[in-house]
């Protein structure tokens, strides 16, 4: 029987380069950067610490509540209160841009619960909303894609995987992603047809499978071998095996290419190579070959001949990939073919022993050959007799686990579970009792019954705790875990190889990949305490090398400047004292010397991080100087060196030497001029500047890149308006948006170009200039999601530009959009007496005032700061329309209501003005 293809995993390592950036993960702002580290606690299995982060910030600053909202909804999510969690996402604002990103994160929560339903109802919300708008995150949206494609397929829905592909698919067919998506929907049809009775849907599954692999044909890489693979496994189903043979030769040259490359990537890369499978595809087409012959009378003779090619391509496979996904069945079905031969008379000469791994004893050698032969039903009966004779002694461990391998081949599953805690009992100090029980682990994995597999490697532990290969087995599940998207129990597998077996060889590795893991999930304190350990155990080497540079780096993203610049000199002494010790190929020789490349431009970094306050601080800077410019001249060509130069100018900024600055962003233009730093040197220079408050030179900067503004790529303008808008600069950051609405025009960032522009109108009181953007912003982008600040916007500044139509319209907008939100209700309500109020009309103004102040929830901490506004409007409208009477009763209202309030002293003013006009007739 042909195999069925199953899905490539491509491992992604930590990228050097995407820690390298100057400041790291490091924010200006204080909440936002706690609220990222509660969140990145959740993420990694640490929900009640990451709550008791966000506890301890709400009481310092509790008005940062609303900005903790998402943090708390996913906090609950990975704590497993999907209720609570679902109720609070609900609550969130539409505009909240991290609302998708804790929908989907709830929809896992509800899949790994067994709420498939509520999981899908989620994902294809998201999808929906999604459908014809741009994207902003196409990288977001891709992996969203592929979680829901896998979410669906384990979940038994292979046409709606097919259908989630399909939009990574749609995103870019020959992009790496969408290539590999195309494979998984050509084994998907696969496996739909496998699934399907009717032969007409067999064959339409079939045909579509293959047209998707003729479609990964058009780029030489391991997609296009998975797509030869599985195209050939669906002309096998279609009947069509000499085709199939056919389609795999004829691309083996094509293939070795493929091999030759990914061979060149090292052993990792070489197990994911497609020749693998290819061979062993086409030995299973061989096989089916030679048995179809031998049931066709007068053909028996040409089936040896297909039989002794199959068996060249397995034992292909398991001498060249032997780590290949592929070759634990390859060894299975070549020891299966070997039998058959010999069944026939012929006895191969092939010695598959070093995959078997079987020991064998002269007593249960015949029922060993019983066994060895497939024949599991006769060989149950022999070792049951011979068993009877011969309970104990030697052979007797051999014998019992090949009796429940032969049970669990002839589904007799409690025989083999019981069989399997029989061996652990009594024989839970011979090594070979426990790898009888890893056999059975691995016949149920090769099964895909999961549960059982897990179950007979828990008795394995249970029993043969410190057997030579618990280390591995332990390493092995967490590798799974990790391969199931459970990192929490693959940690806690890596965890308990770590405390129960520390002299176990896999220990130290364990460590590592817990360090490892904590680091690429941005937990690096945890990542650490990882490091420090492993580094303490690890002999030197490459490994050590790249662990001690992520220790230094994960203790400079943590702000601990003066450990992380120990260490990173550390790793500068060992790659320039003992530089073989290091390495042990040219290769590690390499990556050695692009290790102390960055460490040393990392030296820099550590003397530019350390803070206000430091009494080192100038000496700090004054070596960060001279670290980048040392840097700078050793390695003129490293990637690194833009980077370098921009981070002086940054510090000449801040030490307000600013020919020094310009002198070296000056540099950075003419010397890197096609790198995005070479390119951008004005707007690093602008922005540096406004980092640290040298607004003219950053407005000197944005002169000199306006001069020629069609040398900078657009969205340089939009990043540059928002720094100065934020830098209370609105007549720059005008000048910013303007350029970038003008270069964004017919491209997704022109509604943030538009609506800024708007914005920093409004901020500089050019309301008719606000009003104008505004409007077109709505005009091109009607369901937006700055929807709702927008149209606030646009009502304010119409309302000062006398627009006052225009102003309710907006208000209106927003009105039947969020009617049913009572804090954003009831502030259009408050605008819009302050609209009534500007034109004339102040009885009406008044009345909508009223309606905020006394109908309005003042213990509701959304409401009453909207409430209070109202009040303190209707003070001023009362006065006005010589309402004595009523401007008494408003103010007494806002004391009783608001017995503390921040409008007390004009509440009161206003009541005695009342009071005094109402007793002079006034």
């Amino acid at each position: 029987m042909l195999r069925k293809t199953t899905g490539c995993q491509v491992w992604f390592g930590v990228a050097l380069m995407a820690v390298l950036g100057l400041g790291g993960v490091t924010r200006a702002d204080e909440i936002e950067r706690e609220l990222d580290f509660a969140s990145a606690l959740a993420r990694f299995g640490l929900p009640y610490y990451g709550s008791r982060v966000v506890e301890r910030l709400l009481v310092q600053q509790p008005g940062a509540q609303e900005r903790a909202k998402p943090v708390l909804a996913e906090l609950m999510v990975m704590s497993g209160r999907l209720g609570e969690a679902e109720a609070m996402v609900k609550a969130l604002s539409p505009t909240d841009p991290r609302l998708t990103t804790i929908q989907l994160l709830l929809a896992n929560g509800f899949y790994n619960a067994g709420q498939f339903q509520k999981t899908r109802e989620i994902y294809d919300q998201f999808f929906k909303k999604i459908q014809g708008a741009a994207l902003t995150d196409t990288n977001f949206f891709r992996n969203a894609a592929h979680q829901y494609g896998q979410i669906l397929e384990h979940a038994g829905d292979p046409l709606g995987a097919i259908e989630a592909f399909q939009h990574i698919v749609d995103l870019g067919p020959r992009s790496e992603e969408g290539r590999q998506a195309m494979a998984e929907q050509a084994d998907l049809y696969i496996k739909l047809a496998d699934a399907t009775p009717a032969q007409s849907n067999r064959v339409a599954y079939l045909t579509q499978a293959a047209a998707t692999c003729d479609k990964l044909f058009l780029n030489l890489d391991m997609w296009f071998g998975r797509g030869l693979i599985s195209k050939a496994n669906a002309l096998a189903r279609l009947g069509k095996a000499d085709e199939a043979r056919k389609v795999l030769r004829d691309q083996m040259d094509v293939l070795r290419q493929i091999d030759g490359v990914l061979k060149g990537q090292g052993p990792e890369a070489a197990a994911l190579s497609p020749m693998a499978g290819a061979r062993a595809a086409l030995g299973d087409l061989y096989v089916q070959e030679g048995q179809a012959r031998l049931k066709s009378k007068g053909q028996e003779a040409k089936a040896l001949p297909a039989f002794g090619a199959a068996l060249t391509e397995y034992v292909n496979v398991l001498n060249k990939y032997p780590k290949s996904s592929v070759a634990p069945e390859v060894a299975a079905h070549a020891q299966d073919l070997v039998a058959q031969l010999q069944a026939l008379g012929h006895r191969p000469n092939v010695d598959l022993s070093r995959w078997a791994g079987v020991a064998r004893t002269a007593v249960f050698e015949p029922a060993d050959e019983v066994f060895r032969s497939g024949q599991y039903g006769k060989a149950i009966t022999e070792y049951e007799k011979l068993l009877k004779q011969f309970p104990s002694g030697a052979g007797v461990v051999t014998a019992l686990g090949n009796l429940m391998l032969a049970y669990a081949h002839t589904n007799q599953h409690e025989k083999a579970t019981a069989i399997a805690s029989d061996l652990g009992g009594r024989f839970g100090k011979e090594a070979r009792a426990g790898l009888s029980l890893l056999q059975l682990a691995k016949f149920y994995e090769d099964q895909k019954d999961e549960k059982r597999m897990l179950a007979v490697y828990d008795l394995f532990l249970k029993y043969f705790p410190k057997h030579e290969r618990a280390g591995s087995v332990l390493y092995r599940l967490a590798f799974l875990a990790n391969q199931a998207k459970h990192p929490d129990q693959a940690k806690q597998l890596l965890q308990r190889l770590v405390d129960e077996l520390p002299g176990d060889p896999l220990a130290s590795k364990a460590m590592s990949q817990l360090a490892w893991n904590y680091y690429a999930g941005s937990n690096y304190v945890a990542a650490i305490q990882g490091f420090t350990g492993y580094l303490a155990e690890a002999q030197p080497g490459p490994d050590k090398a790249q662990a001690q540079f992520f220790l230094a780096t994960a203790l400079r993203l943590t702000d601990k400047p003066h450990k992380a610049l120990a260490e990173y000199e550390t790793l500068i002494k060992w790659l320039r004292q003992d530089r073989n010790a290091y390495a042990h190929t040219g290769a590690d020789l390499q990556r050695n010397e692009e290790l102390l490349e960055q460490a040393l431009f990392q030296v820099g970094v550590c003397h530019g991080a350390f803070k206000q306050g430091d009494n080192a601080l100038p000496q700090h800077r004054a070596q960060a100087l001279e670290a980048f410019g040392k840097f700078i001249e050793d390695y003129p060509r490293s990637k690194l060196a833009p980077k370098a130069l921009r981070a002086q100018g940054a510090i000449y900024l801040e030490l307000n030497k600013f020919k020094e600055a310009t002198r070296v962003f000056d540099e950075l233009a003419a010397r890197y001029p096609n790198t995005d730093e070479g390119k951008s040197a004005l707007y690093a220079l602008a922005e540096s500047a406004l980092e640290v408050r040298q607004n003219e030179q950053a407005r000197n900067a944005l002169d000199k890149m306006l001069a020629t503004p069609d040398k900078f790529e657009p969205v340089l303008f939009l990043k540059l308006g928002q720094a100065f808008d934020e830098a209370k600069q609105p007549a720059d950051a005008i000048r910013c948006f303007t350029v970038a609405v003008q270069r964004l025009e017919g491209q997704p960032l022109l509604g943030v170009a538009l609506y800024s522009l708007g914005q920093a109108r409004l901020n500089a009181k050019d309301f008719a200039g606000a009003v104008q953007a505004l409007e077109a912003f709505f005009k091109k982008f009607p369901s937006s999601g700055f929807f709702r600040e927008g149209k606030f916007a646009l009502a304010i500044a119409a309302r000062q530009a006398g627009l006052f139509p225009v102003a309710e319209g907006a208000l209106g907008d927003v009105m039947r959009q969020f009617g049913g939100k009572p804090d954003v209700f009831n502030k259009a309500n408050l605008e819009l007496a302050r609209v009534q109020r500007a034109r004339g009309a102040k009885e009406s103004a008044l009345a909508s005032c009223q309606r905020v102040a006394l109908l309005g929830d003042p213990q509701n901490a959304d409401l009453a700061p909207i409430i209070e506004d109202a009040y303190l409007e209707s003070f001023g409208l009362g006065l006005e329309l010589k309402r004595y009477d009523d401007v008494i009763k408003i103010c007494d209202g806002y004391e009783k209501t608001f017995p503390r309030g921040k409008y007390l002293e004009e509440a009161r003013r206003a009541r005695n003005e009342a009071k005094l006009k109402a007793s002079s007739g006034g």
